[in-house]
């Protein structure tokens, strides 16, 4: 049976590579959902590591976002692209079942870029070399990865997207919660439209654009009281708002 047959089930026979041997062993195949770059900490201290995986999650959230539109079927659910001081691709799923691809980094050239779009071209080559190494050992279509992030750079490498957005009857008005995330920041941003025109805006969050650092800090936004409420994942409040506030004069 070659890679890519199934069984009468619809499980897929994946290859798993021994050093010498090419066993096969069953296992299922799982829907890609999240992508990250990262450096091999072996290799280079974690500050810069670290750096990188922050500068990198613009891209990397945009692609996540796209996967939701598009089913990739994988070895694990999550990719990491793991950049090393190595001349070869190495391709495991590990302990904790994220699939992690071990591949040449060239730090000189990384180092190098000073520019938000000249580092983002780095990174979208260091992909396109990864998907590549990849695709050369397993059979599945990786494309529409690549698709993304090629969707990412025709939009100008901006990555922001409407989160929430409630209407104000009283008031005529549209409340928006709008998410954005750049090489050092993400921010959260409460907007206002009255009849397609923009009234009023906020900036109510800002952290660095690690998941770790903003996820829990927003969830909701709610009417209370004549107030407009933005609540955290913490069972707490982000922020109250007067909906008065909210309104530009006329």
């Amino acid at each position: 049976m070659r890679t890519g047959d199934f069984t009468a089930d619809g499980t897929a026979l994946l290859p798993v590579l021994i050093p010498g041997i090419e066993t096969t062993m069953l296992a299922k195949q799982k829907r890609l959902r999240k992508f990250a770059l990262n450096l091999d900490r072996y290799d280079w201290p974690n500050e810069f590591g670290y750096d990188l995986y922050l500068r990198s999650r613009a891209l990397c959230n945009f692609v996540e976002r796209e996967l939701i539109k598009t089913e990739v079927f994988f070895d694990s659910s999550k990719l990491v692209l793991n950049g090393a001081k190595t001349d070869r691709f190495d391709f495991k799923v590990n302990s904790f079942g994220v699939a992690c691809l071990r591949a040449p980094f060239d730090e000189i050239s990384y180092r190098a870029k000073t520019e938000a779009i000249d580092v983002f071209a780095f990174m979208r080559t260091f992909i396109r070399t990864c998907i590549s190494g990849i695709s050369a050992e397993k059979s599945y279509n990786l494309t529409p990865v690549l698709d993304a992030v090629d969707k990412f750079f025709d939009g100008h490498c901006v990555n922001e997207w409407l989160y929430q957005s409630k209407t104000i009857i009283r008031k005529k008005l549209v409340a928006k919660l709008i998410c954005r995330i750049s090489q050092h920041h993400f921010t959260l941003t409460l907007a206002t439209e009255r009849d397609g025109q923009a009234e009023h805006s906020t900036l109510i969050l800002s952290t660095d654009p690690d998941p770790l650092a903003y996820h829990y800090e927003f969830k909701d936004m709610k009417l209370h009281d004549n107030k407009l409420i933005i609540t955290n994942r913490k069972n707490g409040i982000l922020c109250e708002i007067p909906v008065t506030s909210l309104v530009q004069p006329i």
